[in-house]
C-alpha cells in the first residue's frame, strides 16, 4: 500500500475498529502522524517559547492549543489503526491495553506490529494485502452482458464449424515432431 493510500485509508476508517490492515497501512500513517505532530509542535514552539515554569507546563492546552488539537485529532484514528493492525495476527484488539505494561508492554506491542500478517482470512476478515489487489466486483447487469456476449460468441463458434448438413467439420490436428 502506497502512503497516500494508507493514509486516506486510516483517516477515512477514523472509528472503524472492525477489519484488518496491513503492515504498510499502520506504518506509514503512523509516519504521517509522527511528521504532522512533530512539525506542528517544532512550529508552535519557535513562535510561543518553551514554556518557563511548572504551572505552564500544567495549562499546556492553553499554552499550545494548536499542538494539543492535532494531538487529539490523531488520537483515535491511530488507537483504531492499531486495532486493526493487530486483527492482522489474530489478536484481539483489547492487546492494545499491553501498552499499560511499564517498559515491556510497549516493546511487545512492537513486536506485534511489526509482525505479519496472517494469510487468508481469518476471523477479523479478509486479508486486506488480497484485498486491495482484488479485481472488484461487477454489477449484475454488466455480468449479465458479459455471459451474453460469451454465449453469442460460442453460437458463433459451433455454427462456423459445422456444414451445413448439421454435421461437425471440425478436426483435431495432431502434431507430429
Amino acid at each position: 500500500m502506497t502512503f497516500s493510500k494508507s493514509v486516506s485509508t486510516c483517516l477515512k476508517k477514523y472509528i472503524t475498529f472492525s477489519g484488518r490492515g496491513s503492515r504498510s497501512e499502520y506504518w506509514w500513517f503512523t509516519l504521517f502522524v509522527i511528521v504532522v505532530t512533530y512539525g506542528v509542535s517544532i512550529t508552535e514552539l519557535s513562535i510561543i517559547g518553551m514554556p518557563t515554569s511548572h504551572f505552564d507546563y500544567i495549562r499546556l492546552v492553553e499554552t499550545y492549543p494548536l499542538s494539543t488539537t492535532v494531538y487529539l485529532l490523531f488520537f483515535l484514528p491511530s488507537w483504531t489503526s492499531i486495532v486493526r493492525r493487530l486483527h492482522d495476527t489474530e489478536r484481539n484488539g483489547i492487546w492494545i491495553l499491553i501498552n499499560l505494561i511499564p517498559i515491556i508492554g510497549p516493546i511487545i506491542l512492537f513486536f506485534w506490529l511489526i509482525e505479519r500478517g496472517t494469510h487468508g482470512s481469518n476471523i477479523y476478515g479478509i486479508d486486506p494485502l488480497y484485498a486491495e489487489n482484488a479485481v472488484p466486483e461487477i454489477s449484475p447487469e454488466e455480468r449479465m452482458a458479459y455471459e451474453q456476449e460469451k454465449s453469442a460468441s460460442l453460437r458463433e463458434l459451433r455454427e462456423s464449424r459445422t456444414n451445413t448438413d448439421g454435421l461437425s467439420t471440425y478436426k483435431p490436428t495432431i502434431r507430429r515432431d
